[in-house]
C-alpha cells in the first residue's frame, strides 16, 4: 500500500503542479469562490458549470481506475477489499493534496497567483483547503465503492 500511496501522490503532483505552474486558469475550479469570481469578472476566462453528469463521470472513472490498478497489485476480486484498499489509497492521497499541495505550497507560493488577482487573501485560506478535503473523503468512499464495484463486475464476468 505504500508503494501505491507514493505513486499516487507523486503522479498528484506531477499533474497537478505542472498545470497550475503552466496556466493557473487551467485549474481555476480548484481556487477559492472569491478568486473564481474575480477571475470571471476580468474576463480571464469563461465560467463553465459542471454538469451532474460530468462530474459522475469523474466519479465512474476515477473508481474504475482504482478499481483495475488495485486489482492487477493484489490480484484479489472481493468488493469489501477493494473498497477498503481504494479507500485507504484515496485517504492518502487525499492528505497529501491537502497538507503538502494545499496548504503548504498553494498558500505561500506566487506560482499559482493568477495575473490581476494576486493581492486577494483568499490564496491564505486555509479554512477553504480543509473542507475540500472533508468534502474528498466523501468522494472517496464513492469512488471506492465504484472501485469495490467493478472487482466485484469483473469476478462475475470473467471468474
Amino acid at each position: 500500500m505504500f508503494l501505491l500511496g507514493f505513486l499516487g501522490c507523486l503522479i498528484f503532483t506531477v499533474v497537478v503542479c505542472t498545470l497550475t505552474l503552466k496556466n493557473p486558469l487551467l485549474m481555476i475550479h480548484n481556487y477559492p469562490p472569491k478568486i473564481r469570481e474575480k477571475v470571471y469578472k476580468l474576463g480571464l476566462c469563461e465560467r463553465e458549470e459542471e454538469t451532474i453528469w460530468k462530474r459522475l463521470a469523474k466519479l465512474v472513472f476515477f473508481g474504475f481506475v482504482f478499481g483495475v490498478v488495485l486489482y492487477l497489485h493484489y490480484q484479489v476480486r472481493d468488493f469489501w477489499f477493494i473498497f477498503t484498499k481504494s479507500y485507504i489509497l484515496f485517504t492518502i492521497i487525499n492528505l497529501y493534496d491537502v497538507i503538502v499541495i494545499d496548504l503548504i505550497w498553494f498558500c505561500h507560493s506566487e506560482g499559482v497567483k493568477i495575473k490581476g488577482t494576486e493581492d486577494m487573501k483568499e490564496y491564505e485560506d486555509m479554512k477553504f483547503h480543509i473542507i475540500g478535503g472533508l468534502k474528498g473523503m466523501v468522494l472517496g468512499l464513492i469512488i471506492s465503492l465504484i472501485a469495490g464495484g467493478f472487482a466485484s463486475l469483473i469476478q462475475i464476468l470473467f471468474f
